[in-house]
């Protein structure tokens, strides 16, 4: 019996592998801007103007430039996700001539230079914008699931000039956004649930400091909420030989999480193969 277990993990091995998700871990986009100087972003083929004037929202230094002033918006396109969570994750760099300012009654302008929104729809959602700082530093940042004015803003502080890494996610089951920079979220009071998001955009327009924002290493991931299971994947309450189906399409769809699988990390994916080959082999 064992070398017959131990012949269909070998081949269980292999056909996980030769069938596996291009797309495991649910990446939708990668973009290093990669371009060359002063070339228009919506001339490269996965970017595309939508509004503005074309062709003024320029690549510099490998970076995307949003400049507020001027007046074109840009957005990539990827598979339309309508449940779960959207994640943006970028590097951003601020500089302007003076500090953000205007905290208290938010007597200035704020523009929001980055969102998730649907083609077609002004369904503009998780909207991220400069703000001032309540601490330290010359900016800070602030989020908006679905209006114009900011419903949170970060309690730290960021400096001209520095890279700060963001995480921009979206909750599209609830409707809501939160922001996530060096350990601390803020979460949106809004929300607009179960729409359809298939668009990224990078967003300039006329704000108080005319302030520039630029972009890097873009990876925006997502999908469907993974579907809980209890115990092992053919809910007989053992991993065994009766298992062997389901797990495979566990491993094709990259989307099933359990309470117990084989590596102990809560989600049922490639790592968990050499212990689920070790089960099978000592049954």
């Amino acid at each position: 019996m064992k070398t017959l277990l131990s012949s269909v993990a070998t081949v269980l091995l292999l056909f996980a592998f030769a069938y596996a998700p291009s797309n495991a871990q649910g990446q939708l986009v990668s973009e290093d801007f990669s371009y060359p100087d002063d070339s228009p972003l919506s001339s490269q083929a996965s970017w595309a103007s939508h509004s503005g004037t074309a062709g003024d929202l320029l690549v510099t230094g490998g970076r995307a430039v949003v400049q507020h002033g001027s007046s074109e918006d840009v957005s990539i396109a990827f598979p339309d996700v309508n449940s779960g969570i959207l994640t943006a994750t970028f590097d951003i760099t601020v500089n302007a001539n003076e500090d953000i300012t205007g905290i208290g009654d938010f007597p200035d302008d704020y523009e929001y230079f980055a969102h998730f929104f649907a083609d077609g729809t002004f369904n503009f959602r998780a909207r991220l914008s400069v703000v001032p700082s309540t601490g330290q530093g010359n900016y800070s940042l602030g989020l908006s699931s679905t209006t114009n004015v900011e419903e949170a803003m970060l309690t730290n502080g960021f400096n001209f000039g520095d890279t700060v890494g963001v995480e921009l996610s979206l909750d599209v089951t609830t409707g809501v956004a939160s922001l996530t920079v060096n350990g601390e979220t803020i979460v949106g009071t809004s929300g607009n649930p179960g729409e359809t998001m298939n668009l990224f955009a990078l967003r300039q327009s006329l704000s108080t400091h005319m302030e520039t924002v630029t972009i890097d290493n873009l990876v925006i991931t997502g999908g469907d909420t993974p579907v809980a299971i209890k115990g092992d994947v053919d809910m007989d309450g053992d991993v065994d030989f009766d298992d062997i189906p389901a797990f495979i399409a566990v491993l094709q769809s990259g989307l099933f999480q359990a309470e117990a699988d084989c590596d102990c990390n809560t989600e049922v994916d490639f790592g968990d193969i050499p212990a689920f080959i070790t089960i099978l082999q000592t049954q």
